[in-house]
C-alpha cells in the first residue's frame, strides 16, 4: 500500500507544480474581469448603449452619419470594433445613421425622355412624365425643365416632375 500512496502524492505534486507552472508563465492573468466588447451594430442607440453599459464598458455617442441602409437612430459604426478585450470601464464610440444622404437633382434637361427616367432612377430618384410643351421644342420627346429644377436638393424617393416637348410633326 505504500507504493500506491507514493505515487498518488509524487502525481498530485506533480499537478501542483503543474498549475504553479501554468499560473507563473501565463501572458495575462487568468482570471480577469476583462470583457470583449459586444456587436451593436444595427441596434438601436438606446439598446446599445444597455448592453454595451451591462459589462461595465461606458458608452459614447459620437455623433450621425449618413447611410443608404440603415434607418435613422440604429447603430452603423462602433469603436472599438466588436470581439476586443478591454477592461471595465473602457469607452466604446457608438455612431447612428442619420438616414440616407439627400440627392441632387441632375440636370436631365436635352435628354430623351425615357434616359432621363434612367439617369434620376440611378440617382435615387422617382421619375414621372407630368407635362408637355410644343412651344420651342426641337424634337418630340425631349425633356424642357424639371419639376423640382436641376441642382435641388430632395430626399430620396422623391418624385420628380418631366416636362417633356411634344409633337411638332405637321406644325409650322
Amino acid at each position: 500500500m505504500s507504493i500506491a500512496r507514493d505515487v498518488a502524492l509524487i502525481a498530485a505534486a506533480g499537478f501542483v507544480a503543474a498549475g504553479v507552472a501554468l499560473v507563473w508563465t501565463a501572458p495575462a492573468p487568468l482570471f480577469s474581469s476583462d470583457h470583449a466588447v459586444p456587436r451593436v451594430l444595427e441596434l438601436r442607440l438606446q439598446d446599445a448603449q444597455r448592453r454595451i453599459s451591462a459589462l461595465g464598458f461606458r458608452p459614447r455617442f459620437t455623433g450621425s452619419e449618413q447611410h443608404p441602409t440603415i434607418p435613422v437612430g440604429f447603430v452603423v459604426g462602433q469603436d472599438p470594433p466588436p470581439g476586443v478585450i478591454l477592461p471595465p470601464g473602457s469607452v466604446v464610440e457608438i455612431t447612428t445613421s442619420a438616414g440616407r444622404a439627400p440627392v441632387v437633382v441632375p440636370d436631365v434637361v436635352g435628354f430623351a425622355a425615357p434616359q432621363a427616367l434612367r439617369v434620376l432612377e440611378a440617382a435615387g430618384l422617382v421619375a414621372a412624365t407630368v407635362d408637355s410643351v410644343s412651344e420651342g421644342a426641337d424634337a418630340p420627346g425631349v425633356v424642357v425643365a424639371t419639376r423640382p429644377p436641376a441642382g435641388n436638393t430632395e430626399d430620396p424617393g422623391t418624385t420628380i416632375g418631366l416636362v417633356v416637348s411634344a409633337s411638332t410633326v405637321g406644325r409650322p
